[in-house]
């Protein structure tokens, strides 16, 4: 199988029995804005809403407006974006892939900021034939999540922001200072390893299975809990965002190499869901707005 908002600030002046008085609005925080399409069911639609709330309880501060979006397309599908976006807009499409099994999602940004090379839209396609496949494993709400994050940029724009260290070989890591002090902070050594096998959006565009274990960010979906850990908070705060990593799932690294290498052990007995070149397609930006 493969896993192939803008509002304008206003300012109240009350005045009074001879008291002039004024209330500031409230600081403008971190939107999401989704479009969902493709009749998904109850389930499904629901999935997404949790990984929309969870993601903005990470990021903690409003980006820039970007306007001038109409007419875009990703991946070869029409965005149909708002005029005005407000922070990250993401097409959600529940399409025809392959049929049950095969590609069960792709996902990644298509337009970046200017300036910050943040993501501005983006796009998660989800095979409709699989979602059956993923609410029986109880897997369904962490890969829209784990989609989800790459359009924010976690494993997608890496390399562009020069986070990527000896990309393409079995030492790659990550070199953001911010997922490097939470990954120490938990136990590991020198910089947060990355993915070093299994191809093209596998390799150096997730963290590396064998040293964090259940994570949800590397390349696998395993059976019972997939934590989003602080690194995976820190790591948005290593693109730019501003992040709250108090607001993350409680996880620990795998205490030594045999626990992970079981885990491993149990992909092949299909308890986990492989997020691979066969399984999931990762999509890097299409261009630049704002």
């Amino acid at each position: 199988m493969r896993l192939r908002y803008a509002v304008a600030p206003v300012v109240l002046s009350l005045l009074a029995a001879g008291c002039g008085c004024s209330t500031s609005p409230p600081p403008r925080t971190f939107d999401l804005s989704l479009k969902i399409t493709g009749s998904p069911n109850a389930t499904a639609t629901q999935a997404v809403r949790d990984a929309e709330r969870k993601l903005e309880s990470f990021i903690t501060a409003d980006l820039p407006d970007v306007s001038g979006t109409s007419g875009l397309r990703c991946a070869g599908e029409a965005l149909n974006t708002p005029s005005s976006i407000d922070d990250l807009f993401i097409a959600v499409k529940f399409v025809d892939e392959d049929g049950p099994g095969g590609v069960l999602a792709s996902a990644g940004p298509c337009q970046v900021r200017g300036g910050s090379g943040l993501p501005a839209t983006g796009i998660v396609l989800v095979d409709r034939d699989d979602v059956p496949l993923l609410m029986g494993s109880g897997q369904l709400d962490e890969t829209i999540l784990h989609e989800m994050t790459h359009v924010m940029g976690l494993g997608t724009v890496w390399a562009d922001k020069g986070l990527v260290g000896n990309g393409g070989t079995s030492s790659s890591h990550f070199r953001g200072s911010k997922a490097k002090a939470q990954w120490q902070a938990l136990g590991g050594s020198g910089s947060v390893p990355l993915e070093n096998a299994g191809g093209s959006g596998t390799q150096d565009g997730h963290w590396r299975e064998s040293s964090l274990g259940n994570e949800l960010m590397t390349g696998y979906i395993n059976a019972g809990s997939n934590p989003f850990s602080r690194i995976s908070v820190a790591s948005l705060g290593d693109l730019g965002y501003s992040v709250d990593t108090s607001q993350a799932d409680s996880y620990r690294l795998p205490s030594n190499k045999a626990t992970a290498a079981a885990a491993l052990d149990d992909h092949d007995d299909h308890d986990a869901l492989v997020l691979g070149p066969a399984t999931e397609v990762v999509l890097e930006p299409e261009g630049v707005i704002g």
